[in-house]
């Protein structure tokens, strides 16, 4: 866990969500973990769920969105 993302979950708990981290998803049959949510957040009042993923990385904003089509548009 970064510095970031323990500013972000105390933030969300602050404004009211209910906040998990490091959630693990996509368990593989031989075992482990395909991916993690770093930080979710839920507002029963607004009815309004969040993935938060904190980052540190220093790209430029094309290599950074092209790093992320790959990561979250994969089929």
């Amino acid at each position: 866990m970064n510095f970031s993302e323990e500013l972000l979950f105390e933030y969300y708990e602050f404004k009211g969500y209910h906040v998990k981290r490091n959630i693990k998803i996509g368990k593989k049959n031989k075992g482990g973990y395909g991916g993690e949510i770093d930080i979710a957040a839920y507002s029963l009042k607004r009815n309004h769920l969040l993935q938060i993923l904190p980052s540190m990385d220093t790209q430029n904003w094309v290599d950074r969105e092209s790093r992320y089509m790959k990561k979250f548009c994969s089929h």
